[in-house]
């Protein structure tokens, strides 16, 4: 290097830098550095080597002190953000990156990353723009595209995701993720068969891309080709072993073909995904159906109502391992969970926790139990009302007459609700049935729909008496049949040992199975499933077929 001006040493680590070369290149650049330790170019390059390379806290020490040496450059500020980002400090990247559209409005690379940053937090609208002005800056850049296209999807605007996916491929054809994105839109918009078209063109140009694998397996699925789509999960997990999103899928796969011994093994790999009810990392060891005797066990709800209801018939089991039972639930929940067997202790989540040596959350005891299809514990009721409540029900609604609880719309939250709620209009059919007292179990927003009820569907509203579980659970007691759909609500009639009919989305949560009209899980439900995505009606008109049935006996 001693023939070599600084310059002329920076060009030729630049050359290795770009053909590959990586050891030359940093040799160099670390050479630069010890004769001119705040040669800002040198140190921005040797940290941007060592982001390519994940070495991603030197990239960021590196990168911070070309700052430190000359804080006007946008390309400084851009990259640093980026090391902030994958080591997951969401707001010193985005700082990082503002910085560096503050100091250059046409990086476009900046605008691009921070719609990333944003996209990984939900902030979708704030993403989408961010991505349109790097789409604005920097047109022909397919992976631009592309990432508005997901954030446009993501808002629900699925023809102008679907049309901005398709410029990125036009724009580069073998642009793998371009072809899976667009295949995820078509999905969205259920044209499911162009979907695995798309899948299979980014399978094609990518033999191991697993996100391709997987969302081929959601879509196949969709189209009713159940093997084809456990075959595709399988080959995610093949070609991303170490993908908990490909586990989780080829789980759900396989747990909707009722395969549970593999199924529930591959369930745990839910906790290592950013799901939304993340599980909290308690030091103590979570249980795997090992004896209990002489330790405390704590099992918590880990995700929503539904799930919760559906898993603590599970404590009779656990407590014939021995031991304590601590149980943990949602606030909602408390009440009704309060006196249940074998809990010694229940409390709400965000109570003091008491001591305990292992934990489990109720979403695994399916595993941790060893639950086969043959072996679901479906004694009910294993909930019960509470009798004075039960008591003031009757008292209110009578006991004379057929009378019948609806459930139209579950937690508009919830990522796959556009799938399983519907309008109380929907429900018009059942106005057929004569002699029949309807009684919302709704609660939030949608219960409003009652004052537009449909002609003939008089339900009476229930909203303000129903402050928790424990009074749904009260009313539902009194009820001669539930029709809900696929939400908490259901669960909790099913676990009560109500008659309950619930409406079944075409591509069903996995606990409900393929194709059947009963559950393994709650013997008095039945399960009236849509034949077609998106159209309820068929599904709902036989429903109404068999209330006038019920009525008239």
């Amino acid at each position: 290097m001693s023939h070599f001006t600084i310059e002329q040493s920076i060009q030729f680590a630049l050359a290795h830098h770009r053909d590959g070369r990586l050891s030359e290149a940093e040799g160099i650049y670390r050479r630069v550095i010890s004769q001119q330790p705040t040669h800002s170019q040198a140190l921005a390059l040797l940290g941007a080597l060592a982001l390519q390379t994940g070495r991603l806290p030197s990239a960021a020490d590196l990168i911070g002190r070309a700052i430190a040496a000359d804080p006007e450059v946008a390309s400084y500020h851009c990259n640093l953000g980026e090391a902030y980002r994958r080591m997951e400090k969401v707001e010193a990247a985005m700082a990082a990156f503002r910085r560096a559209i503050a100091l250059n409005p046409d990086l476009a690379l900046a605008h691009n990353n921070l719609g990333i940053v944003l996209s990984d937090h939900g902030r979708w609208d704030e993403a989408a723009a961010a991505f349109a002005e790097a789409v604005r800056i920097q047109p022909e850049c397919a992976p631009f595209h592309s990432n508005r296209g997901n954030a446009l999807k993501e808002l629900g605007e699925l023809d102008a995701a679907i049309a901005e996916l398709r410029t990125a491929i036009a724009l580069q054809p073998n642009h793998a993720e371009s072809h899976n994105n667009l295949g995820v839109a078509l999905a969205a918009k259920s044209q499911d068969e162009e979907a695995v078209a798309s899948y299979l063109k980014a399978i094609e140009l990518n033999p191991r891309y697993g996100d391709a694998y997987t969302n081929m397996g959601n879509a196949l699925f969709a189209t009713g080709d159940a093997d084809r789509a456990v075959a595709a999960c399988r080959k995610a997990v093949e070609v991303a072993p170490d993908a908990p999103q490909a586990h989780w899928n080829l789980a759900v796969a396989l747990l909707r073909t009722g395969n549970f011994e593999v199924g529930w093994p591959e369930h745990e790999w839910r906790l290592k995904t950013k799901l939304k009810f993340p599980v909290r990392p308690f030091p103590q060891p979570q249980w795997a159906g090992e004896n209990l005797a002489g330790r405390t066990i704590l099992l918590h709800c880990e995700q929503g109502f539904g799930d919760a209801i559906q898993n603590v018939r599970y404590v009779h089991l656990v407590a014939r391992h021995g031991g304590r039972i601590v149980l943990e639930c949602h606030p909602e929940l408390r009440r009704l969970f309060n006196d249940f067997p074998h809990a010694e202790r229940v409390i709400a989540r965000g109570e003091p926790l008491p001591h305990f040596d292992v934990h489990c959350p109720l979403s695994s005891l399916p595993f941790a139990c060893r639950t086969r299809l043959s072996s679901i514990p479906a004694d009910v009721p294993y909930l019960k009302p509470e009798p004075d409540l039960a008591r003031r029900w009757r008292e209110k609604i009578g006991s004379s007459g057929m009378k019948v609880g609806l459930v139209w719309a579950g937690n508009s939250t919830h990522p796959n609700d556009r799938t399983r709620s519907i309008r109380l209009e929907q429900l018009a059919p059942l106005a057929i049935a004569t002699g029949i007292e309807f009684h919302s179990l709704q609660k939030g927003p949608t219960a409003a729909q009652i004052s537009r009820a449909p002609a003939g569907l008089h339900v009476m509203d229930h909203l303000e008496e129903l402050e928790n579980y424990a009074d749904t659970a009260a009313l539902i007691s009194q009820l001669d049949l539930v029709i809900a759909v696929d939400t908490s609500v259901a669960h909790l009639a099913g676990a009560l040992g109500r008659p309950t009919w619930v409406l079944i989305p075409f591509v069903a949560d996995c606990r409900w199975l393929i194709g059947r009209s009963d559950s393994p899980w709650y013997p008095t439900m039945r399960l009236f499933r849509q034949h077609a995505r998106e159209n309820w009606e068929g599904a709902i008109q036989q429903m109404a077929r068999e209330l006038v049935g019920l009525a008239d006996r």
